[in-house]
């Protein structure tokens, strides 16, 4: 046998690739299954953190800002063996999927966080001070005034947060600024948001 001959039989052995595409094809379909519910679990508990920042109750703030930044400091891979082997000790014991899907949405929800808030930072005062002149309460204005305008700052930089799969991680580091990435580029003195 040839040297090339060795090559097709090891990478392109139709018999080898007939017997494991069942498998191939199972384990796409649970890749797209695990994605799909990790971006809607970890997109929407980061903007509900976010509007939970909003608020500004000091404490919850301090709380909620050191667990973020945990989860976004921590390899993916660390908190799916933290869950996995750690819960079954307080008699809980979720399956391999659980709790890839529970430590990969807590990541991409420390970032999604981040990124909700930047974009809530980043309206300008002008309009929270606008609703609130028409009679809106702080939520009518956070919720109908300002939200609208922080999503659509927030688009581009959740479209580059970090993907749901532990081998896209080497991109993390560079994503440590996007907090500041929807915010303008002269930011405002008054960029702030106001006390109710």
């Amino acid at each position: 046998m040839t040297g090339w001959e060795r090559f097709l039989d090891t990478f392109f052995n139709a018999r080898v690739m007939a017997k494991y595409w069942p498998d191939i094809l199972y384990g796409m379909v649970v890749t797209i299954e695990l994605a799909v519910l990790v971006v809607i679990a970890g997109i929407t508990s980061g903007l509900v953190l976010a509007l939970l920042r909003a608020l500004g109750f000091r404490p919850f703030n301090w709380l909620l800002i050191f667990v973020v930044d945990v989860f976004r400091a921590l390899p993916p891979l660390v908190i799916i063996v933290l869950i996995y082997f750690g819960l079954p000790s307080l008699d809980i014991t979720p399956s391999g999927f659980v709790s890839t899907w529970l430590a990969l949405s807590l990541v991409l929800m420390a970032f999604a966080e981040e990124i909700f808030w930047s974009g809530i930072t980043a309206v300008p005062r002008g309009q929270w001070e606008a609703g609130r002149s028409t009679g809106l309460s702080f939520a009518q204005t956070l919720l109908g005034v300002v939200l609208p305008q922080a999503l659509r700052m927030t688009i581009p930089p959740l479209t580059s947060a970090p993907s749901p799969s532990p081998r896209e991680r080497h991109s993390v580091p560079s994503l440590r600024c996007l907090r500041f990435s929807a915010r303008p580029h002269r930011r405002s003195p008054t960029a702030t948001i106001p006390r109710r």
